[in-house]
């Protein structure tokens, strides 16, 4: 993990994309917010917060 942290700056994405191939959550979740701009925001924002705050939360808890 940590040459994973080391690496993803220096190729300009995040640690996320370089273990899945995608965004990271809280990226796609900033994103969506940006794009509604004050307007209602999709289910699919929901689902993006509930998975950030548990990786938060597993992050918090020590959980690699």
């Amino acid at each position: 993990m940590k040459a994973l942290r080391k690496l993803a700056p220096k190729l300009g994405v995040s640690v996320a994309w370089l273990e899945t191939g995608e965004q990271s959550p809280a990226e796609q979740l900033a994103r969506l917010v940006l794009v509604h701009a004050g307007q209602p925001l999709p289910a699919t924002a929901v689902k993006l917060a509930r998975r950030v705050l548990e990786a938060e939360h597993t992050h918090d808890q020590g959980v690699p």
